[in-house]
């Protein structure tokens, strides 16, 4: 009888003494086999279930060898088809039924990004992503869905989903999502395709995705498309085009450098603000607070607890350091795309 891990010796079950011998490697126990104490001879009984919990171990940490070398391989082919412009169709469906994928009609790209902090840990990042990646499979399987997997950079990974004929994309994909612990994951959805070649090379796609919907301050969905992120999403994408970071350092350079005469500078103490932030990191933060709220004035009063009169002596000091009118809709657009662009490439 296997049942869940725990110490070794006896323990009573329903009533009766059992004798236990716990499952897996010392430091990694992850089950315990339990034998009635009934049986001819203890010590038999003890010997029977410490060679049967040792075959159990050993199947086990074979059976996720070969889990590994075949991540490894569907991994191998994922990037070769990304780089490579050699590959055609036939090829790659084949070598991918090789390693166990079942190309279909649509095949999705999907990538699944945890996130993390400067002080996670690398190791506790590298077991976390790999109990996701196994959940995920066994809950694809479980949706009749065929994967083939990547590893990406550290703490993500991505997969080629291939889907049954006549499923709602949608609905499947909430299905499948809603059986992993997904608590500090965003997941990142590309365009569907009935190539396998396309389908891969759109795990960029969904990486990218997957990297912006995780600055969203609010995430609502269970995955991501490019539809979904917008503008932020398109900002994103052009984050290293010259035009671009152009337009944006020259809309809010009032604000990103102090004005000359003024010494406030971030860390010039005349320029400072209470709590260590610079004049124009002050101007810059109620710009951003402004345009949220639509520029709508009372509601922004409101959430920063202002008096009207407080909020609009400061508005006007805004407008002033920026030589645009807060009233007029397209200096507010381009301000809110400078702000968007300065936000996601920070």
């Amino acid at each position: 009888m296997l049942a869940q891990a725990g110490g070794t010796g006896r323990e009573r079950e329903q009533g009766q003494r059992w004798l236990q011998t716990p499952v897996g490697l010392r430091d990694r126990r992850w089950g315990r086999l339990l034998a009635p104490s009934r049986l001819r001879s203890d010590e038999e009984a003890a010997q029977v279930i410490e060679r049967a919990a040792q075959t159990l171990t050993l199947a086990r940490m074979a059976e996720r060898d070969e889990q590994d070398l075949l991540v490894q391989a569907q991994g191998g082919l994922v990037r070769e088809i990304i780089e490579s412009t050699d590959l055609n169709e036939k090829q790659v469906r084949a070598r991918a039924a090789d390693l166990g994928f079942a190309p279909r009609g649509r095949m999705i790209p999907l990538v699944v990004r945890i996130d993390r902090g400067p002080s996670t840990d690398p190791t506790t990042l590298q077991l976390r992503e790999r109990s996701l990646h196994r959940d995920f499979v066994s809950a694809a399987s479980a949706h009749r869905c065929s994967t083939l997997s990547a590893g990406l950079q550290s703490g993500s990974f991505g997969f080629v989903l291939a889907l049954p004929a006549g499923v709602d994309v949608d609905t499947t994909l909430q299905r499948l999502i809603a059986e992993i612990p997904a608590d500090g994951t965003t997941v990142g959805v590309g365009r569907m395709s009935e190539s396998l070649i396309d389908s891969a090379a759109g795990l960029e796609s969904a990486t990218q995705v997957a990297e912006i919907a995780s600055t969203l301050e609010l995430r609502e969905r269970q995955y991501y498309r490019f539809s979904d992120v917008r503008l932020r999403g398109l900002l994103s994408s052009l984050h290293d085009d010259p035009s671009v970071r152009a337009f944006a350092e020259a809309e809010l350079a009032s604000l990103l450098e102090a004005p000359s005469g003024r010494g406030d500078r971030p860390g010039n103490q005349s320029g400072s603000q209470p709590g260590g932030q610079s004049d124009g990191e002050e101007m810059l933060g109620l710009l951003e607070q402004f345009l949220a709220h639509g520029g709508n004035k009372s509601a922004l009063a409101r959430s920063g607890f202002l008096s009207r009169p407080a909020l609009y002596a400061r508005l006007d000091r805004l407008q002033r350091r920026l030589g645009v009118s807060l009233e007029d809709a397209e200096s507010r657009t381009a301000l809110h795309v400078a702000i968007l662009w300065l936000r996601t490439n920070r």
